[in-house]
């Protein structure tokens, strides 16, 4: 995985009264909200015995283990070990580790590196989170494939009308046209117009006969992609984070925002199209080999013109390889996640 960028990692809404555990790239990590609301990340693992925390209960601004009972602030430090007589002192060794967090597009951001966060790749601008007129809606998928490869199908531009033949329809070709690249510092992104005909669905409906569809492609470090569809004046927007769980397991969690058919009825349909898509996309993804894109060294694979978005995403893995940004994973927690055994107190 990439170091020293700001991580996507969970739906804001999903961390609400109880800690939630998640994990990246082997390590696992515990959010909570304390008593006004405000978000912190806390290694999830009780210094004491090992449990995790995220099993526990919030009490005021503090997390409590749930089996003796430690209990941490958000700085990390044990402020309670019930066991032991008053006025004993706390171990110096009483803390867990702890993660600069915020809040962004209705997400929860956390800063994983070695350098300061003030002064590491700032999260990327997506103004379409401030725009009104779109509907947002959430869900996630969960891969049996490494996160880059993940990326990379999903800023992939010939795969539709093959994968999603079904889905979407068939191109009368398959043939990509030249298309530019913007390069920035930390991220990609291209702009195609394709058109795609004899669609099916809620795209029947929006589009005229032979309307044309422009494609906006977004990759940018360390785990965000972006497809921007267009038909017309009919916007489809798909925003994801794809989060490392392990070398072999990536959780992507998406918001597909909408200009159409606005209504709540629409939005478990439209996540139940964002499932399908993803799920057909997985059959070829995880058989992929090597399991990690050959960013070092592209010798494996033989990429074309089409692969511009790739072949864009390769080399901003290089430029952080090359900056000492690249870690190798730690040992991979079991997918099941302690947040599922949340005890009451």
């Amino acid at each position: 995985m990439l170091k020293n960028f700001w991580y996507g990692i969970e739906v804001s809404s999903a961390v609400k009264d109880r800690p939630v555990s998640v994990v990246l790239m082997g390590e696992r990590i515990v959010l909570y909200r304390d008593s006004q609301g405000r978000i912190h990340a806390l290694g999830d693992r009780c210094v004491h015995r090992g449990a995790a925390l995220s099993a526990g209960w919030v009490e005021g601004n503090c997390i409590r283990c749930p089996y003796h009972g430690w209990t941490f602030d958000s700085r990390g430090e044990c402020v309670d070990i019930p066991a032991n007589p008053r006025g004993l002192p706390i171990p110096k060794r009483g803390r867990v580790t702890t993660y600069p967090v915020r809040e962004k597009y209705g997400f929860v951001w956390l800063f994983w590196g070695d350098i300061a966060p003030a002064v590491a790749p700032p999260i990327p601008d997506f103004p379409q989170f401030m725009d009104p007129q779109l509907r947002c809606v959430y869900g996630q998928y969960t891969w049996q494939a490494n996160f880059t490869r993940v990326m990379e199908n999903t800023i992939d531009c010939s795969h539709t009308m093959f994968m999603h033949r079904k889905s979407l329809g068939n191109a009368d070709d398959a043939i990509i046209p030249d298309y530019d690249m913007r390069i920035g510092e930390w991220e990609a992104e291209a702009v195609l117009p394709i058109s795609i005909k004899r669609l099916v669905g809620l795209w029947r409906w929006i589009s005229r006969k032979d309307a044309k569809t422009e494609r906006v492609y977004r990759v940018c470090l360390p785990n965000i992609t972006f497809i921007g569809l267009k038909f017309d004046h009919f916007y489809l927007d798909t925003f994801v984070i794809s989060i490392p769980v392990s070398p072999t397991v990536t959780v992507s969690k998406w918001a597909l925002m909408r200009n159409f058919l606005k209504f709540p009825f629409v939005d478990e349909q439209t996540r139940k199209v964002g499932v399908r898509l993803l799920s057909e996309d997985e059959r070829a993804v995880k058989t992929q080999d090597p399991l990690v894109c050959p960013f070092l060294n592209n010798s494996t694979d033989l990429l074309q013109a089409s692969d511009g978005t790739v072949i864009a995403y390769r080399r901003l893995l290089k430029k952080c390889h090359d900056l000492g940004w690249w870690q190798e994973a730690s040992v991979p927690a079991p997918l099941d996640t302690p947040s599922n055994l949340t005890l009451t107190p």
